[in-house]
């Protein structure tokens, strides 16, 4: 699991697929989920660019957090 200010991301660690996103209880999440969940971290679409919240800029720290950890 990643996170970054309240908003968390988890992976499966074996397969680099996007498990859960959870965060404060944000109205965007669902959607965010919705567009990432299920999706490789390396094709997962970037949370600034289809976010339009400061919770999906706070994912887009946890998601640059994640690729920097386990793709690097």
């Amino acid at each position: 699991m990643i996170k970054a200010a309240n908003m968390k991301l988890t992976l499966d660690k074996d397969s680099l697929t996007i498990v859960n996103i959870s965060g404060g209880g944000c109205p965007e999440v669902p959607y965010l989920a919705e567009e990432m969940i299920g999706k490789n971290l390396k094709n997962a679409p970037s949370p600034h660019d289809i976010g339009h919240t400061l919770f999906g800029y706070a994912l887009h720290l946890a998601h640059e957090e994640a690729k920097r950890v386990c793709l690097h």
